[in-house]
């Protein structure tokens, strides 16, 4: 079991850091805490401007979801073509919770 949840981390490390540049990884993912569980499966959580994501690969996507008291939404299933769309929709729907635009 420790062997398999070693090597799911590693595996999803490997994928996200293929799919973002260095400096998105270190604004986003210093601090994280990698982590891997039979319900989310590989998974990172972090933070940004106080609110808490996870990125978790499930079912061979990556889902982000934002934690809100305690629970998690999901707010995006991340494209799998490239790396410049896969890097633009996590960022959008980051910004989309810390920043979020009020009608008139």
């Amino acid at each position: 079991m420790e062997q398999q949840r070693v090597s799911a981390i590693e595996d999803f490390q490997i994928n996200i850091f293929q799919r973002l540049d260095i400096s998105v990884r270190r604004e986003l993912f210093v601090p994280a805490n990698w982590s891997w569980d039979e319900a989310t499966g590989a998974s990172v959580q972090f933070s940004v401007d106080g609110h808490n994501f996870l990125l978790a690969l499930q079912s061979g996507a990556c889902h982000l979801f934002w934690e809100v008291e305690g629970d998690k939404v999901e707010i995006a299933k991340l494209p799998d073509q490239d790396r410049q769309q896969f890097t633009d929709h996590l960022l959008v729907a980051i910004a989309d919770v810390v920043e979020p635009t009020t009608l008139p």
